[in-house]
């Protein structure tokens, strides 16, 4: 599907950013196949909170995938958006950027610099741009728009956070008839807890329900189109669970319209494959 698109609209190339995590790391080495290592860019953007094992986790990738990694760092943007934004914040008796942690403004700000970064570099060599967030994620709109949802073609859209560990050991189990030298996947992106490291210790599970029963919800109400009374009655899962899932997958729906294009996988995508109001009042039982 990436080679076809890339190939259909013209694309020769593509970047994206590689930040040690498992996401980026398949969509990486979707990309290597279907483009080639020599048409491939990963952008290493660290930041503040960035952990020494995930940069050396993407420059891994990169060397595993023999694609080219270039760093470009954050601190610098982000502390122009505080030089800009703080006075005004303080002129309205609100907190600066991180004055306070948690502050989701400053982990967007964060995202919005590096979608920024990639766009420039797309605009600047002609590269698309390929976005790295999966499903699951998408589902619920753990993800920002204007930062990590920038993008030509989003390759993973339609494929869970569990599906996708299962294909990076899968891809590392069968590296070769992959077309790679050597397992593409650094075991540490597979094994360590996934973070968007917005912010000190962060982990997903902070923000999210556990993958396991995130997807499982998500497969049922999205793919399977169930009511959340029959998700409660057959899933053997929390009801509070299932209703904060359900009502988080309806309310994301505005940023999904203004997503990048995604690849079909399974049954139910979300676009055309799921039509339902961008804003609605119901909620269903």
């Amino acid at each position: 599907g990436t080679r076809a698109y890339c190939r259909k609209t013209g694309f020769k190339s593509a970047v994206l950013g590689i930040s040690g995590g498992i996401d980026s790391a398949v969509v990486a080495a979707i990309g290597v196949a279907a483009l080639g290592a020599e048409n491939l860019t990963g952008l290493v953007m660290p930041g503040v909170y960035s952990s020494e094992h995930s940069k050396g986790d993407a420059f891994e990738l990169a060397r595993r995938l023999n694609m080219r990694s270039l760093t470009a760092p954050i601190d610098a943007p982000v502390a122009g958006f505080r030089e800009s934004l703080d006075p005004v914040f303080e002129m309205m008796g609100v907190a600066r950027l991180g004055e306070k942690l948690p502050d989701l403004t400053e982990e967007n700000v964060q995202s919005r610099v590096r979608g920024t970064l990639l766009m420039t570099f797309s605009n600047r060599t002609g590269a698309i741009v390929l976005t790295t967030g999966n499903k699951s994620e998408l589902a619920v709109g753990y993800c920002t728009l204007y930062g990590d949802m920038n993008g030509g073609l989003a390759v993973i859209s339609d494929v869970s956070k569990l599906e996708v560990y299962r294909l990076a050991r899968w891809m590392n189990a069968n590296f070769a008839a992959c077309g790679f030298r050597e397992p593409p996947i650094p075991e540490s992106s597979i094994t360590k807890a996934p973070s968007a490291e917005l912010r000190p210790n962060q982990t997903d599970q902070d923000s999210l329900p556990p993958y396991e029963v995130l997807d499982a919800v998500i497969e049922r109400y999205v793919e399977g189109r169930q009511s959340v009374s029959r998700i409660i009655k057959e899933a053997g899962i929390d009801a509070s669970v299932v209703r904060r899932v359900a009502r988080m997958v309806d309310i994301a729906e505005y940023k999904r319209k203004q997503a990048a294009v995604g690849l079909k996988v399974t049954s139910v995508a979300f676009g055309s494959g799921r039509r339902v109001p961008i804003a609605q009042g119901w909620k269903s039982v």
